[in-house]
């Protein structure tokens, strides 16, 4: 009988564990969505949250957000906006990485690669009229 009485009280105390695992699973996945969804509302957030530059996730109420943004601001901008989501307990933004600057360092060098191949092309057509016109 007393062997019956430690099963039982063993099985619910597993119950319970279980439970409560698959309901911070569950609360986790919820929050993920809520700050998901308060990050949308923001055009140039939603943009990258769709071009998954940047990801959100949720573990006991800790939210980390990583990527590749445009700007500090953008940064404080999301962190602020992730911390005004109830059930929000910490925000990590650590793991967002600024890239403009590479983004218009590349823009730039395509820019001016163009623009020499034109000028390029512009002096050998030029030299190509004034050697025939000899």
């Amino acid at each position: 009988m007393q062997l019956r009485n430690i099963m039982v009280v063993f099985a619910m105390v597993l119950s319970l564990v279980s439970m409560q695992v698959f309901a911070h699973g569950a609360d986790d996945t919820a929050l993920t969505k809520s700050v998901t969804d308060k990050l949308s509302s923001d055009a140039d957030v939603a943009d990258m949250l769709k071009t998954h530059k940047i990801k959100v996730h949720a573990k006991n109420g800790e939210v980390t957000v990583s990527g590749k943004v445009e700007s500090d601001d953008q940064i404080k901008s999301i962190s602020d906006s992730v911390k005004a989501v109830e059930g929000v307990k910490g925000v990590d933004v650590k793991h967002l990485k600024v890239e403009k600057a590479k983004m218009k360092a590349k823009a730039n060098a395509k820019e001016s690669k163009g623009t020499q191949g034109a000028s390029d092309q512009e002096s050998s057509t030029k030299e190509n009229k004034s050697s025939s016109s000899y």
